[in-house]
């Protein structure tokens, strides 16, 4: 089986937020289509993160430097977030590896962000 990964070079990360802006637009929505998401960069974004970026702010002024670390799904070889799903929602794709999230059957008990063991799983409710 092919296991594909994310990997990002931190010394070029800007803090932009694009790989966990264009990570939910790929992965989200459900027959109803794609879950878009107004204000990604609000405090309270809508919907199910696989991808956010942290940011550190590293010294004291005026001597500081900005640190950003971005945190993926590491799609795990067996992963809690897919465990602990009551309804399945949550999955592992046998093609590649990569876990998903069946939105038609999500019933938003945020099991899978409580069981991810790197805080990459989030889930914001919306209504």
């Amino acid at each position: 089986m092919t296991q594909l990964a994310l990997v990002i070079d931190l010394d070029k990360c800007v803090g932009c937020h694009a790989c966990a802006a264009n990570c939910k637009a790929w992965n989200t929505g459900g027959k109803f289509g794609p879950l878009t998401d107004g204000a990604p960069y609000d405090k309270e974004p809508l919907g199910v993160w696989f991808n956010r970026v942290q940011t550190y702010e590293i010294g004291k002024f005026p001597n500081t430097e900005v640190l950003y670390l971005p945190k993926s799904c590491m799609h795990c070889k067996n992963p809690a977030c897919v465990e602990v799903c009551p309804t399945c929602a949550s999955f592992k794709r046998g093609e590649d590896g990569i876990v998903l999230v069946n939105y038609d059957d999500c019933i938003g008990c945020k099991y899978c962000s409580w069981a991810c063991p790197y805080g990459c799983r989030e889930f914001d409710t919306f209504d």
